[in-house]
């Protein structure tokens, strides 16, 4: 047992493994806390207050931590507690239940800390934070986090956790394990990292990373950017303009509402750009390709693609690297009047894209590369723009480049 005590100037203090009384008193102080029941007492400043460091995690119930004056910052180093740790708003008091019927018992009381750095360890801990600011490390244990109003650094490190960052810009890592991981409001920066993770942005303009898994990634409400990862990913702009890579794996992309920027990556990938005028490009491999509502830029990159229309409502768009004999564009049949094939009986190829008949139903232009459906063809009924064809390979549009699907 010690007892150690500082001057108005910057002090650095230690106590030993037992239990110990350190008191900084002025100046922006370091106290460390190596284990045993210890009271740490910041004093005035700026103080840094470190409990826990040594091995005897064990012997730390009990511990009472005043930041007093000033912006003060506590580390909790508990990585080695097997029992269930509850934090709650303020940082008040810390518990730990050991899980065998017995009532909880008080780890650390805690008073004047604005920042709580925190290593927790392998039981199923919950946090709960109010208006300050907290950098967690959960441990193994299937956990949960839930943020306060402050910007809030969680990492759930093993077993399968919710993480919920609240108000605030927040900074989220799932770790491994199959996770949930919520924003909420603020602009947030999420990780799913290992597992097959569920990632939600919230409000915002968020920052969404599956990583490694089959993640079902949400960027909500405002302008998100969202990163797939490996393995096969779902992912969802939803509300705002946002921009979605698909990166690896066989991946399906959804923009939503908004002009939204969409690339599937590597692999078969579904890409589909939503309401909104949207770049939507399939990446590399056999993708399926819709740009939905709106008039949209469609790239499918290497590979066989198909662009796909399932109304013509869906019509007015661009497909900038159209590879004739390779490529298809595909129309739903019920979009054309339950039309099950297109052959040269139905399809009209010339410099302005007249029908010829009234048979005539796909209608290309030569002259503006504009492929249109007529109803009726030469009959009285207008025609629709489905898209304008660019062509990365081949300069001109067959009726086996069509299909119905």
């Amino acid at each position: 047992m010690a007892n150690r005590y500082g001057t108005k100037n910057n002090n650095i203090l230690s106590g030993t493994t037992g239990r110990d009384r350190i008191v900084g008193r002025g100046g922006n102080d370091i106290l460390y806390g190596r284990g045993g029941r210890d009271v740490l007492l910041g004093g005035s400043g700026g103080d840094r207050i470190h409990l826990g460091i040594a091995s005897r995690y064990s012997d730390v119930f009990g511990s009472r931590i005043d930041g007093g004056e000033g912006t003060d910052l506590a580390y909790l180093y508990l990585s080695e507690m097997t029992q269930k740790l509850k934090i709650l708003p303020n940082f008040e008091r810390i518990t730990a239940d050991a899980g065998d019927g017995t009532a909880p018992r008080t780890l650390v009381t805690i008073h004047g800390i604005e920042v709580l750095i925190a290593y927790l360890g392998t039981g199923d801990d919950y946090v709960l934070l109010g208006p300050r600011e907290a950098i967690i490390r959960a441990g193994d244990g299937r956990d949960r986090l839930i943020g306060g109003d402050m910007h809030d650094d969680f990492r759930g490190d093993g077993g399968d956790d919710v993480l919920f960052g609240r108000g605030g810009g927040d900074s989220l890592d799932g770790g491994a394990g199959t996770d949930l991981i919520l924003g909420g409001a603020g602009a947030d920066d999420i990780v799913g990292a290992d597992g097959a993770d569920r990632l939600y942005g919230g409000d915002d303009r968020d920052t969404l990373s599956g990583g490694n898994g089959d993640d079902r990634i949400h960027g909500d409400a405002g302008d998100d950017i969202l990163y797939g990862g490996s393995d096969a990913d779902i992912m969802f702009g939803d509300d705002g303009a946002d921009i979605l890579w698909g990166e690896w794996g066989d991946d399906r992309l959804h923009g939503g509402s908004g002009n939204d920027q969409l690339d599937g990556g590597e692999g078969r990938d579904i890409v589909d750009g939503g309401a909104g005028d949207d770049a939507v490009a399939g990446g590399a491999g056999n993708d399926r390709i819709y740009g939905g509502l709106g008039a949209d830029r469609l790239l499918g990159g290497a590979g066989k693609d198909r662009f796909v229309w399932r109304d013509l409502a869906e019509g007015g768009d661009t497909v900038r690297d159209f590879e004739q004999g390779v490529d298809r564009l595909v129309v739903a049949g019920r979009a054309v009047g339950g039309l099950t094939s297109v052959d040269d009986s139905n399809f009209s190829s010339n410099a302005n894209g007249v029908a010829i008949d009234a048979n005539d139903r796909f209608l290309y232009a030569q002259n503006s590369r504009m492929l249109f459906f007529d109803p009726d063809g030469n009959g009285a009924a207008p025609a629709t723009l489905i898209a304008q064809i660019q062509f990365s390979v081949g300069i001109q549009l067959y009726a086996s480049d069509i299909v119905i699907g």
